[in-house]
């Protein structure tokens, strides 16, 4: 006896489909995709396989067994009436076809072994596991015999392994008996097949004699059932209890002559053909399906990225109209320091040049517009006394309102969907620790790059340009009080002040144009990088919304991935 562990049956691309839940329910999409792998890995394991699927299916106590034994000739499923007997699917095949290679039905483990080996017992499989029992009957070769577990059995693997089995056949045998055939799974499982328009045969055994096919076949048209004259068999009431297997004449010779005709080697390239572009067919509209539902996915999660973008930039422009773009006094004070070190190194009259400033800047600096700076204070000082002083409320009330705005817009109604759940774990929240951290981190970038702009700003002056700074000395201390004026009052006034202050000194073309034009320059870039600054927490939590839902969405190569499946089972369609 040997064993082996079939493949899962599901490929790379059955794993990747994923759903947000926006435009379909989650639950329904992982049925489909799981119907949808099976049927493709079922249709790749039968296409090199020229042989018949029959698969056995009916109730408890049915007398499925019986008449899956007397087929194969042999008495290997064990039968009986008080409790399910078969446990796990059995099959008998013909020895060196070699089934166990692909199986199609995820997570089932082969087992092979040969008749002898049961002749003191009788098999009722085992759950999980499908065991082929191979023989060397030519004239049976190309028949597969399975008997599947009940099909009203309490057990959910059970079902589960007559609904996969289903999958794989290409003729259904369906046994049913007189206290069962009016039960609601019968018929049920009954309109799948005519549904479907797989190929059957119906089996009403321990029928009495007042029951007649004519009576029977106009009980079934009530549910829209109809049954071919030629596939509707009645097997006579049986005396004993459970016979494993049924006399060989009679009704029973019958079905066994018309079912070997109907199957017979010679007819089994057409029954296959058939068979096969009908499950061609079935998975093209399952695939049709389910990639228009992920598409319909797709754009949803499109429209969804797009209004949290919109939520985003409301946001933003509410938090910038709603306060002046300031920077504290130390910032504002390394700006001035390092603008005085730029001009004291290339300005031949700075003596005078302070002169001229002293007595200008003491009214403003009486008003307040202006202190001394601090020449020794360093970049990681004032970097210490901006983390002391830096007001993250602004911030913290923007992400508040804007993670209320996504829950109330954003979330979806179904309180099951994948991002509805996604939205609301812990770790996707920007915490108060992370927008200090990340605050004063975009602070210690910010003076890093001023520092290194008034550097090489002091390194690459050109020697005609410096003429021009030495030209107009007493023009620019009045341009340092206005310029420290202007950032007193906040950046936003920079251009105004400058420009009043500047414009009647200089004329088009003039050298000095070039000094005005850089400290222009790096005032207006501090403000955007300051802002750019506070508004990166926001774009943070904007991107890990993005990111949560991009998780949860199918990756354009499953779907490629998919499509190329739909054109292959095209292909098959046409035969």
């Amino acid at each position: 006896m040997s064993r082996e562990r079939s493949p899962s049956g599901y490929e790379s691309w059955a794993d990747s489909i994923r759903s947000p839940g926006l435009a379909m329910e989650a639950e329904g999409l992982a049925r489909s995709v799981e119907e949808v792998s099976k049927r493709w890995a079922v249709l790749k394991y039968e296409a090199p396989r020229p042989c018949i699927w029959i698969v056995f299916i009916g109730g408890t106590g049915t007398g499925k067994s019986t008449v899956f034994n007397t087929l194969c000739g042999l008495p290997l499923s064990q039968t009986g009436i008080e409790r399910p007997k078969t446990r796990g699917p059995i099959a008998y095949a013909y020895r060196g076809m070699s089934l166990e290679q692909g199986f199609p039905i995820p997570g089932v483990c082969v087992k092979k072994a040969s008749p002898d080996a049961f002749k003191e017992q009788r098999l009722t499989g085992q759950a999980g596991e499908i065991l082929i029992v191979e023989h060397d009957r030519k004239e049976t070769s190309h028949w597969i015999l399975v008997d599947t577990p009940d099909l009203d059995s309490l057990e959910h693997e059970h079902r589960q392994m007559a609904d996969d089995l289903y999958l794989m056949s290409d003729v259904v045998v369906f046994v049913t008996s007189q206290e069962k055939y009016a039960d609601g799974v019968p018929y049920e499982f009954l309109q799948t097949i005519q549904k479907d328009g797989k190929p059957f045969f119906f089996i009403l055994n321990k029928a009495g004699v007042e029951m007649n096919p004519e009576d029977l076949s106009f009980a079934f048209k009530d549910h829209d059932i109809r049954m071919p004259e030629d596939r509707f068999w009645l097997f006579s009431y049986l005396s004993s209890a459970a016979p494993e297997m049924l006399p060989e004449g009679g009704d029973f010779c019958d079905f066994a002559t018309a079912f070997s005709r109907t199957l017979s080697q010679e007819a089994m390239p057409h029954v296959l053909r058939e068979e096969r572009e009908r499950k061609a067919q079935i998975l093209g509209e399952r695939l049709d399906k389910l990639l228009g539902a992920l598409k319909k996915e797709q754009q949803a999660s499109e429209q969804w990225l797009a209004e949290l973008d919109r939520l985003f930039q409301e946001s933003c422009d509410a938090f910038v109209q709603g306060r002046q773009e300031k920077f504290s006094e130390e910032s504002r004070a390394y700006l001035q320091s390092e603008i005085r070190s730029l001009f004291d190194k290339y300005d031949v009259l700075a003596r005078p040049r302070r002169m001229v400033t002293q007595i200008i800047s003491t009214p403003l600096r009486l008003l307040g517009f202006r202190k001394k700076p601090d020449a020794r204070k360093t970049r990681e000082e004032a970097l210490a006394r901006l983390r002391e002083k830096v007001d993250l409320s602004p911030v913290n009330r923007m992400l508040d309102q804007f993670n209320r705005n996504v829950l109330e817009h954003l979330s979806p109604a179904d309180h099951g969907s994948p991002l509805y759940q996604a939205l609301r774990k812990p770790d996707i929240l920007i915490e108060e620790g992370e927008v200090k951290e990340r605050i004063w981190k975009e602070q210690e970038r910010l003076l890093a790059w001023l520092q290194d702009t008034f550097e090489s700003l002091s390194q690459g002056i050109p020697k005609h340009k410096e003429w021009g700074i030495y030209s107009t000395s007493v023009l620019w201390g009045i341009f340092i009080l206005s310029l420290e004026a202007a950032i007193g009052g906040g950046l936003g006034f920079l251009d105004a002040a400058v420009d009043s202050l500047l414009a009647p000194f200089v004329t088009k073309g003039a050298v000095e144009l070039f000094a005005y034009g850089e400290l222009q320059k790096v005032a207006r870039k501090l403000a955007e990088r300051y802002q750019e600054g506070l508004l990166s927490v926001i774009q943070e939590q904007r991107d890990r919304y993005r990111g949560n839902l991009e998780s949860l969405c199918t990756p354009q190569e499953a779907m490629t991935n998919l499509e190329a499946i739909r054109k292959a089972v095209s292909n098959l369609e046409k035969g």
